[in-house]
């Protein structure tokens, strides 16, 4: 009869200390001692001196100035010219040579603690300008100049403190304050003009009459008010008037009352400038015929508002009034700026926005910056004709064009004019003929008309001018047409349908308004399992709450973008518990096995945002079934596992005929194959699989390999089993699938037993000197035999061999018969268990083994080990001995 049989080693080691005899080895731990460091470096509150240079630079600033006297000759112009006269208020005595007395007492006159010269009345005012040419001057008084010539001369200032200048020019230019130096610069600041009645303020040529054979001069008017009932204000053709801080100008009347300003150059610069004109002489608001070449503006007429500056002007003239229709017409209101124009006159010249039509050779050029204000109350539309050009209306903006009569241009098809609305807040165009604009072209392969957003640009198209609500509505992210009248066609950017282009043509009024729809700025799919995911969202509202949030999963990479492709869809309507711009969906019904691609729309009140890119994630494997099937596939020590995956068990919705018109409950048929996938068993004794074992899968079979067969082999018997599935698959991760099957192979015999892996003994050294010398002992913890099988056990020592030298040249006695100082070692292994014995270890035990044990199954189921005996010589050379010990395990009968 064959018995179970286990033959196991244990090494036995002596080893010395350094001091005569056997003793326990001390292991020497690997490298060199080391003393722990702290890393973390020590924070040191160290006083840096830091020297820190300046260097103060002198510039040394040297001021000049060149002062023209005005010419003495006066030249009779030609038409469209001043005409002009020598008359003056003082006689040429006191021109050429004042009384000393007068001279001495202006030149005691008072001086401001800024430098200014002040004056309180005409004779000082007009020794300060005419004789002393003092570059800066300030009243004291209010002073009626009359017709008084005042020459004035570049640097000139004239600070009025709030005092009321009066003047009768008449149709001179040569009275009051007029300018003959070209390129010069004067101010006129903190003045009032004219008398609360109107009077006060006669004549043409403006408060400054700047000639028009010098060119280039900036006449700068800061904080004027001005009143008249027969006179005009600004007259300077070949330069620039420039406003600042906040001036009014109340014009109406007639005579003298004419344009507000013939000039081809006015900018407000800051502040705001308000005007009231109302004059029955003329045609124009602003009158440009200023032709010298050295102006930079000659043969144009212009119109500039800086940042932050305001134009207010109510009129009843045409706005811009030009000499020729070849002259370039300009507008330009930089970033935050404001324009309004308010025209009131009926008249057929006077109504007109721009006089007269524009030619092929005039260019205009209407740009509204950033943030711009801009509001025009027109009688009739704008003549642009067959002028080249443009109109921008730039980002953040707000742009309300309103036309009692027409469209908002006249123009015709020789024309080059262009609209771009640009990311604006709002742009209203409200007239009375359909298609609105007006604007023309011939080329249709050219576009005139372009709106864009950021974000989206809203169109509301309204068929009736005086509906509230409009007739048509949409949002376009960037646009391009070509417009001719009320044809309106696509030419490039987000096409309009056939109803749209419809609703441009046939409407009397349009808004562009910026609006903002959601911006996706992630999505993300975690807790991916067999049959769910979590799918997320992070979106930008724009400070709008969210209203809708639809995720779009596809089977095919092709598909993604078309709604009628996606195999699932699913919409969240309720947000109320979702946080601002976070939103999760947990899907549980998809198809195990299965790789995905996601979008996801977010809408919110104004609308549907785009489309987020596309993220790709897949479902784990799922599986169905991890058996033994057959009775057969179980031994003592094998077991056959069966399994089979979850394949295309899901289901989904065909929405091939619309999204609105779903089929549900389709079979899955997209799962991916389990061919290429990396399979594996795991299994072990343990229900926590700690020390488990592990297997691959190869047998597959079935539909997309989803079933499988593996035999698990070298199992104890009458073992408990716990076996589980680990597969990487579509999605790439390696998973461990939850679902776990236990088994117990059948009964069999079996031994198992532990055993010390190594055995130390040795002698004392504090022994050396005594009788005891010698003395052998176990050096380390206890030594244990352990019978771990299901059968009784009987251990026998079969062998025992040494394993170098040392233990080659030592004698093993089989008692404690030994000699003194000699090299001879008596070692005993002694055993206690159910019952104690001892042994003495020699070569012998492979001829002659012996048994040392039985260990049953339960209470007595272990063997103490220790060792005894003695080495005789303890005063002799240190040994190191080695043995390796055999011990053989069996069945007891």
């Amino acid at each position: 009869m064959n018995k179970l049989t286990l033959l196991m080693s244990i090494l036995l080691l002596g080893n010395g200390t350094g001091v005569s005899g056997l003793s326990v080895f001390q292991p020497v731990a690997e490298g060199s001692p080391t003393t722990e460091v702290n890393t973390e470096a020590a924070k040191q509150a160290d006083d840096v001196n830091q020297e820190i240079e300046t260097s103060e630079g002198l510039e040394e600033t040297t001021a000049s100035s060149s002062e023209a006297d005005p010419e003495s000759e006066i030249v009779t112009t030609e038409e469209n010219q001043i005409e002009t006269s020598s008359t003056e208020t003082f006689s040429d005595k006191e021109d050429d040579d004042p009384p000393k007395e007068k001279a001495s007492t202006f030149a005691d006159g008072l001086q401001d603690e800024d430098g200014y010269w002040l004056a309180g009345d005409l004779a000082t005012l007009r020794t300060y300008i005419v004789t002393d040419k003092k570059k800066e001057i300030r009243l004291t008084a209010d002073i009626d100049i009359a017709a008084t010539a005042l020459p004035l001369y570049d640097g000139f200032v004239l600070d009025g403190a709030g005092h009321t200048i009066t003047y009768n020019k008449g149709i001179l230019a040569a009275a009051g304050f007029y300018l003959q130096v070209t390129g010069a610069t004067v101010t006129m600041k903190n003045i009032n003009f004219g008398n609360p009645d109107g009077s006060g303020a006669v004549g043409y040529y403006g408060i400054i009459t700047c000639y028009d054979a010098n060119p280039n001069i900036n006449m700068i008017f800061e904080n004027i008010n001005y009143i008249t009932t027969n006179g005009q204000p600004l007259y300077n053709i070949n330069g620039k008037i420039i406003f600042r801080g906040n001036n009014t100008f109340n014009q109406t009347g007639s005579g003298y009352s004419q344009e507000w300003a013939e000039a081809n150059y006015i900018e407000v610069e800051s502040g705001i400038t308000n005007v009231y004109h109302n004059t029955t002489a003329s045609y124009g608001f602003i009158y440009a015929h200023g032709t010298n070449s050295n102006s930079p503006y000659a043969s144009s007429i212009n119109v500039v508002v800086r940042s932050g500056a305001v134009f207010d002007v109510e009129t009843s003239h045409a706005f811009f009034y030009s000499a020729a229709a070849s002259y370039d017409q300009s507008i330009i209101v930089e970033d935050n700026g404001t324009l309004k124009v308010k025209q009131t006159s009926t008249n057929s010249v006077k109504s007109r926005f721009i006089y007269p039509n524009l030619g092929t050779s005039a260019a205009t050029d209407f740009c509204f910056g950033k943030n711009a204000n801009v509001q025009l109350d027109l009688k009739g539309s704008i003549p642009l004709y067959s002028s080249r050009g443009g109109m921008t209306v730039g980002e953040g903006a707000v742009y309300e064009m309103n036309v009692e009569e027409g469209q908002m241009f006249s123009l015709s098809t020789l024309g080059t004019f262009s609209m771009n609305i640009d990311n604006v807040k709002r742009a209203a165009f409200n007239g009375t003929a359909d298609g609105t604009l007006g604007i023309r072209s011939s080329n249709t392969a050219i576009s005139n008309l372009s709106f864009r957003g950021t974000n989206r640009i809203k169109v509301d198209a309204y068929s009736n001018a005086s509906t509230e609500l409009p007739s048509t509505t949409f949002n376009k992210v960037d646009t391009a047409l070509y417009v001719s009248n009320t044809t309106y066609q696509n030419v490039s950017g987000d096409t309009l349908s056939a109803p749209e282009l419809s609703a441009f043509a046939t409407s009397k009024r349009l808004v562009f308004s910026s609006v903002w729809v959601p911006d996706v700025l992630s999505v993300s799919v975690s807790d991916e399992s067999s049959q769910g995911a979590t799918l997320s969202v992070n979106s930008e509202n724009h400070g709008l709450p969210a209203t809708k949030v639809i995720y779009y999963l596809f089977t095919e990479e092709k598909d993604i973008g078309v709604p009628e492709k996606a195999k699932y869809i699913y919409t969240l309507t309720d947000l109320s518990q979702q946080a601002d711009g976070f939103y999760n969906y947990d899907a549980d019904d998809l198809n195990p096995n299965t790789k995905y691609w996601m979008q996801v729309v977010v809408s919110n009140t104004n609308g549907q945002g785009d489309w987020s890119g596309p993220i790709s994630f897949a479902t784990d494997p799922g599986l169905k079934s991890l058996e033994i099937i057959n009775d057969e596939d179980l031994t003592e020590t094998t077991a056959k596992i069966s399994g089979a995956f979850a394949n295309n068990t899901g289901l989904w919705t065909d929405f091939s005929n619309g999204v609105d018109n779903p089929a549900g409950n389709q079979t899955a048929d997209f799962g991916a194959s389990f061919t290429d996938a990396l399979i594996q068993l795991e299994y072990s004794r343990n229900s926590d699989f700690s020390n488990a074992e592990s297997i691959s899968v190869e047998n597959r079979f079935g539909d997309n390999d989803s079933q499988f067969t593996e035999e698990l082999t070298g199992l104890r018997p009458s073992a408990t089993y716990y076996v589980r599935v680990r597969a990487t698959a579509v999605s790439g991760r390696e998973i461990v699938l939850p679902l776990v099957y236990e088994f117990e192979t059948k009964y069999g015999e079996y031994i198992d037993v532990s055993i010390p892996v190594e055995m130390l003994f040795g002698t004392d050294n504090s022994e050396a000197a005594t009788e005891s010398a010698g003395t052998i002992y176990s050096k380390g913890a206890s030594y244990e035999v352990v019978n771990q099988g299901n059968v009784d056990t009987a251990v026998q020592v079969t062998g025992f061999t040494p394993k170098n030298k040392a233990a080659e040249n030592l004698k093993l006695l089989p008692d404690m018969n030994g000699q003194v100082a000699s090299n001879q070692l008596a070692l005993k292994l002694l055993m206690s268990g159910a019952s104690s014995s001892e042994i003495f270890l020699t070569p012998e035990l492979q001829i002659s083994p012996v048994m040392i044990g039985i260990m049953n199954t339960t209470d007595e189921n272990k063997l103490q080990l220790d060792f005894g005996g003695k080495f005789f010589n303890p005063i002799g050379e240190v040994l190191f001995p080695s043995y390796t010990m055999t011990l053989r395990f069996e069945k007891s009968e």
